[in-house]
Order: C-alpha cells, then sequence, then structure tokens
C-alpha cells in the first residue's frame, strides 16, 4: 500500500488516467505494487474512465442542445 501513497493526483482526463494507468501498469510489473492492489486500482480506473466518458457526452449533448435552441423555429425544419 505504501507503494501507491503520495500518488493521488486528479484523474479527470483520459491522458491523466492513461499516465496513471501506465505507472501502476509498470510498478506491478517490478514489484513495487501487489499484484492484488494493481487489480484493484485498474478497476477502479476502468470505471473511472466510463464517468469520464458519460460526463464528456453529457457535456456534448447539452452544447448540441443550446446549438439547436438558439436557431430559428424556420432553420430546424419548423419543428420542435
Amino acid at each position: 500500500m505504501r507503494a501507491i501513497q503520495g500518488r493521488r493526483r486528479k484523474l479527470d482526463t483520459a491522458q491523466e488516467l492513461l499516465k496513471f494507468t501506465s505507472t501502476v501498469i509498470l510498478d506491478v510489473l517490478e514489484g513495487s505494487v501487489n499484484l492484488d492492489v494493481g487489480r484493484v486500482v485498474l478497476y477502479g480506473v476502468q470505471v473511472q474512465r466510463g464517468v469520464l466518458e458519460t460526463a464528456t457526452l453529457a457535456d456534448r449533448i447539452d452544447a448540441i442542445e443550446q446549438q439547436v435552441a438558439l436557431q430559428p423555429r424556420a432553420a430546424r425544419g419548423g419543428r420542435w
């Protein structure tokens, strides 16, 4: 457990998740992080990735909805 202490960083971007995942994998391979700890951490990374993907999609949908709302009704084919 000490092997991963002090390594807390924000894992709120795909790039940060990639860096962290790479570090954990290398640490497990060199033996400084226990295999079971590595498994749990990498599972957590997988969950975090899903959360990030969902948040990104929600942001994109919001942006599209805002663009559509700003368009005149005629430009939308008279629908909505």
